[in-house]
């Protein structure tokens, strides 16, 4: 398998969609995201914007809530590389949502060799814009890949995911999910 097989995860941008805040006081959020910390309550969370729920959340600086429906699919096709924490989403009116679980990603990739991006020139986003210089791609380093599914890099928030779970994704019509080759991702 080559690095070009290979997927980064992120949000797509949907109208109303429902996007949260995360607030962990003297725990990081990058050790939770990659199962060092596991907290002994539901994580609580805050509706930021956005009525609809779809099947991916944002929970903030990269970290994200899935449906239950995409925790199904992830066990039954046998995924690795993941985990899961309860979450309690505090809505108006005192409401709470738990129709979601934020993602934990086991799965580990020692090193993305981002000297090895490519760097472009991007033309500017308006007339009176000017261009930038931008990195694309991100090269994973094979021999350091866990073979997992689903995985991350070191002190990253990066998800990776495979071929297998783009898939699936795809096939089962997973809303808010934007998927990217890891060779095409734009760095700004």
């Amino acid at each position: 398998m080559t690095a070009t097989e290979f997927f980064v995860l992120l949000q797509a941008h949907a109208k109303g969609a429902l996007i949260t805040a995360m607030t962990l006081p003297n725990i990081s959020e990058i050790d939770v995201f990659h199962g060092k910390i596991v907290p002994s309550s539901p994580i609580p969370l805050t509706k930021f914007r956005g009525n609809r729920n779809l099947d991916m959340v944002n929970a903030a600086n990269g970290l994200y809530l899935f449906s239950n429906k995409i925790f199904n699919i992830l066990e039954e096709n046998q995924i690795t590389g993941w985990n899961s924490l309860p979450v309690e989403i505090h809505m108006e009116k005192g409401e709470i949502n738990h129709d979601y679980r934020l993602l934990t990603v086991t799965g580990r990739l020692v090193n993305i060799d981002f000297e090895k991006s490519e760097q472009i020139l991007k033309q500017p986003f308006s007339p009176s814009g000017k261009p930038i210089w931008i990195k694309r791609g991100l090269p994973i380093d094979m021999h350091t890949w866990d073979g997992s599914d689903i995985f991350n890099a070191e002190n990253t928030l990066f998800t990776f995911i495979s071929e297998k779970v783009r898939n699936l994704l795809v096939e089962n019509r997973c809303t808010y999910i934007r998927i990217e080759k890891t060779s095409e991702l734009e760095l700004y």
